[in-house]
């Protein structure tokens, strides 16, 4: 794939893309440079002065990208660095018919309506999003959202474009959570495979799943209503085929989980989850053909250790878990899995250690 390099410190349309003499400005760069139809481009932002766009940005009229990535680096390409995109109240990327984009090691804010908009089989790694007016990130089937940090959110952090025919788009590894300004109505949403991701919330739903044609999985996330006020922390409904719901820490809601499909196709299986300070644990409508609610937990004391303020670097220490109930070792699990999203330390007792590391 063809690389050109962006430093947005030139602030100009100008350059000829190159590491030596880059181009000024990113819409410029994807401007001259072209679409690539038979593998993509890579596109490569300069860390250390924000790319301020100045509407959203304009690809082309094809809406297979080839895998086009836009991503940061520091001084070389491919070293890990952060860009910082500056949407100055417009949005990302409005590309409802997109597929195949991929977007690393980008830190988007400041958009007055949604950031990013995407159709199939695109890719968000290591990225953040913030001071967003409504809807963070929405994407469609078999996209990938990997290890991104998502707050100060007006709308929903990630949701997916509805449908009766979707696939799953794959949520991991994800810190979603309010900020004192704005809160989440819906933390994740869609036909969605979701695991080990963290969602620190007030009043809104942790994990919804609400739309037809495929499964979901929601295994080994971690969901907080920091004030206690949240509504749900697991909704399932109009999800058709297998929904498995397991593994997960949840506290602080008015329903831990509630389940009401209206498929008659559809089974779940809600096994091994944890529940503290919900009014209800579990609400499983009786419609519902289902397995192993029996083995859920209603918990004593909060399982979240809650170390130091809760922030991006304080994540592993904050969401460690405490060593009560089956938080440690689900009794008569089939897998040996600990619940919540980061795993005990060896020697017990909280402070616990991630089981993945988020960017800092």
């Amino acid at each position: 794939m063809p690389s050109y390099f962006i430093d947005p410190s030139l602030d100009s349309d100008t350059g000829t893309g190159t590491l030596s003499d880059p181009y000024g400005d990113l819409q410029y760069a994807i401007s001259t440079a072209g679409q690539n139809t038979s593998a993509g481009n890579i596109y490569n932002i300069k860390s250390g002065t924000a790319e301020v766009l100045e509407g959203s940005l304009s690809l082309w009229s094809s809406n297979i990208m080839f895998g086009t990535t836009i991503r940061g680096y520091d001084s070389v390409e491919g070293d890990g660095g952060r860009a910082e995109i500056d949407c100055d109240g417009n949005s990302f990327y409005i590309g409802a018919t997109a597929e195949g984009l991929v977007l690393q090691n980008l830190d988007i804010h400041n958009c007055t309506g949604d950031a990013l908009v995407l159709d199939r089989y695109c890719y968000i790694v290591n990225c953040s999003f913030s001071n967003i007016g409504t809807n963070a990130i929405e994407v469609a089937d078999e996209s990938h959202i990997i290890g991104c940090h998502i707050y100060d959110v007006g709308g929903v952090g990630i949701s997916m474009e509805d449908g009766d025919t979707r696939d799953n788009i794959h949520v991991s590894n994800c810190f979603l959570h309010d900020s004192s300004t704005r809160e989440m109505t819906v933390a994740i949403e869609g036909s969605v495979n979701a695991v080990g991701n963290i969602i620190a919330i007030k009043g809104g739903i942790g994990i919804r799943t609400g739309f037809n044609g495929s499964h979901a999985s929601i295994v080994g996330n971690s969901i907080l209503s920091t004030d206690a006020t949240g509504s749900t922390g697991i909704s399932i409904f109009r999800a058709w085929f297998v929904n498995g719901v397991a593994y997960n820490l949840i506290e602080g809601f008015t329903t831990g989980l509630d389940v009401s499909l209206t498929s008659d196709d559809a089974f779940g299986a809600f096994v091994y989850n944890g529940f503290f300070n919900c009014t209800t644990d579990t609400d499983i409508h009786s419609n519902v053909i289902h397995i192993g609610a029996e083995d859920n937990e209603s918990l004593p004391s909060t399982p979240f250790a809650k170390l130091g303020t809760l922030g991006i670097s304080t994540i592993a220490d904050y969401f460690a878990p405490n060593d009560v109930g089956n938080v440690y070792a689900p009794a008569g699990s089939l897998v040996p899995r600990y619940k919540g999203a980061i795993c005990p330390s060896a020697t017990g007792g909280g402070g616990g250690v991630s089981s993945y590391s988020f960017f800092s």
